[in-house]
C-alpha cells in the first residue's frame, strides 16, 4: 500500500512539472433553494449543504481552463424541528474557466449528480425512488487561485432537471444552491 501513495504521489508531481494539469481538493459550503410544487404547512426553511472532492484542471489556451470534479455532496432542508430531507449525489461538473486578471476567472460549465442515497423525517417516507437517479445543473461563478495553489470560489448552480418521481404534491420539483468554496492546487 506504501508504495502504490509514493507511486501516487510521485505521478502526481510528475505530471505537474511537465504539463500544464494541476490537481486539488476542494470543499463547500451550500445553501439549496428548493422550488416547491407546494409548500408544506408550516413552512420554515433553513437549509445547508457540503460537499468534498478533487479537482483537476487543464490549461487549453493562455488564460482558458477546463477544468473537472468529482465531489461527494450532501443537501440537506430542514423544514420544521420534525421534518427534513437529505439527498446525497456523486456530481461531476466540467468547468471552462477564463483568468481574466493575476488569478481571477469567471466560469461556466454543466454539473451532472448521481443519486447516491435519499431521506427524510416526514410523516410518508422519502426514499432512493422518489427521486430522480440524475440530476443536471448548470454551474456559474467567479473564482481566485493564488500561486501557491489555495484558491477560493462562489458559484450559483442553476438546477436543471426536474428531481421529483413520487406522487407527493408537498415536495419540491428542482433546486438551486449557492456555494462558497475553498480548494488547494498541489
Amino acid at each position: 500500500m506504501r508504495k502504490l501513495i509514493v507511486f501516487v504521489v510521485f505521478m502526481i508531481v510528475t505530471v505537474n512539472c511537465f504539463s500544464q494539469t494541476s490537481f486539488g481538493l476542494k470543499a463547500s459550503y451550500l445553501i439549496p433553494s428548493f422550488n416547491w410544487n407546494y409548500a408544506p404547512k408550516d413552512f420554515d426553511e433553513s437549509t445547508a449543504g457540503i460537499s468534498l472532492g478533487i479537482v483537476v484542471e487543464q490549461t487549453v489556451k493562455d488564460q482558458f481552463c477546463l477544468q473537472g470534479e468529482l465531489t461527494y455532496t450532501v443537501y440537506n432542508l430542514d423544514i420544521t424541528d420534525d421534518d427534513w430531507y437529505h439527498l446525497n449525489y456523486l456530481e461531476l461538473p466540467i468547468i471552462v474557466k477564463y483568468y481574466f486578471y493575476k488569478g481571477l476567472n469567471i466560469y461556466g460549465g454543466i454539473k451532472v449528480g448521481f443519486e447516491l442515497d435519499a431521506g427524510s423525517g416526514m410523516e410518508r417516507e422519502i426514499n432512493k425512488d422518489d427521486i430522480s437517479s440524475i440530476n443536471a445543473m448548470f454551474p456559474i461563478g467567479i473564482g481566485y487561485k493564488h500561486k501557491s495553489g489555495l484558491y477560493t470560489d462562489v458559484r450559483y448552480n442553476i438546477g436543471l432537471s426536474n428531481v421529483n418521481k413520487s406522487d407527493l404534491t408537498q415536495f419540491f420539483d428542482n433546486f438551486n444552491a449557492f456555494e462558497i468554496g475553498l480548494g488547494y492546487f498541489f
